[in-house]
């Protein structure tokens, strides 16, 4: 038994100091990035904030600026969620350039891979190391040496001993350790199964998207029309036309799922199942439970430099 004890501590110290340059990194661009949208707000108010003008209510068929009209550039839109939110418009050259959804004033523009939100996804997803496979090796690697330190600190909390003299230590390690384990069960998917590129950030959310071409805005009034009619639990957060179905257009719901047409027709088109790797990133962000569980992950992640910093602590103290 004390042997058991005394090889749970090895590993569970060893797992630690292993790694944890990684797992800091990735605990705190991802606490970051969990309310990275509102601090994207707060730091481009000219851009994602914009005034309401009663009475000047358009749907979002019609949210184009004037000077854009005719140019058929355009791979993506995201309709405003509130009045004070913009549009977004995505152009072939991977710029967005925010409307105001009433006055269709032109807000501004940015690069799609601009903004505090796509900044920290980013550092978080490994893009900026330009080579895929590595980081999706470390983040596998660190993943799992995670999971094995939550379950051998968790073993080690069990048997208690020496363990028990670390309670603020034990506190946050057993209340962090199932959301990290959700978290955590969620990456071997989007490593392996989602290209970085795909988790684009459009507005307040999370899209994962696979590869467009450029459609004409005029397309968009006989969706709004079909979605209100038939599709009225939808509320669209992305339209956009897929390359594989080069006549269609796509509608991106909220709640994550996505009506596809193959033709200029809504009626002809149908639901298209809700994919694993979206599915895997709805648990790895939280977002499944909602705000609730945005707000749940982002302390799970902090916990994890606060449970080093409060074992270090501990350790100054009984010496």
């Amino acid at each position: 038994m004390l042997l058991r004890k005394l090889t749970l501590r090895l590993l569970h110290r060893a797992l630690a100091m292993a790694l944890i340059v990684p797992l800091f990194w990735l605990a705190v661009t991802g606490a970051l990035l969990g309310f990275s949208a509102e601090t994207d707000r707060i730091v481009s108010p000219e851009l994602l904030s914009t005034p309401h003008v009663p009475g000047h209510e358009r749907d979002w068929s019609d949210q184009l600026p004037t000077e854009f009209i005719h140019l058929d550039q355009w791979t993506g839109f995201a309709p405003a969620a509130t009045p004070f939110d913009p549009s977004i418009w995505q152009d072939t050259a991977d710029t967005l350039w925010y409307v105001n959804p009433q006055s269709t004033e032109l807000r501004g523009h940015r690069a799609a891979t601009a903004g505090v939100q796509a900044w920290l996804l980013r550092l978080h997803t490994g893009d900026f190391l330009g080579v895929q496979w590595v980081y999706r090796a470390i983040a596998l690697i660190t993943s799992a040496g995670l999971g094995l330190l939550i379950v051998s600190g968790l073993l080690a909390l069990r048997q208690g001993g020496r363990q028990m003299q670390l309670p603020l230590h034990n506190l946050m390690g057993g209340l962090s350790a199932a959301p990290l384990l959700i978290l955590l069960a969620a990456v071997a998917l989007l490593a392996w199964n989602v290209p970085r590129e795909a988790l684009q950030p459009r507005g307040a959310a999370w899209v994962v998207m696979q590869e467009t071409k450029p459609f004409a805005a005029a397309d968009l009034a006989g969706w709004r029309a079909y979605t209100q009619t038939h599709l009225p639990d939808c509320r669209p957060v992305w339209i956009n036309r897929p390359a594989q179905l080069p006549s269609g257009l796509q509608v991106q719901c909220a709640d994550g799922r996505a009506w596809v047409s193959p033709s200029l027709n809504p009626a002809l088109g149908g639901w298209v199942p809700m994919g694993l790797a979206h599915q895997a990133l709805g648990w790895h962000t939280g977002a499944f439970l909602g705000q609730a569980g945005r707000v749940l992950w982002v302390l799970a992640a902090l916990a994890v430099p606060l449970l080093w910093w409060s074992r270090r602590r501990r350790n100054a103290e009984i010496k």
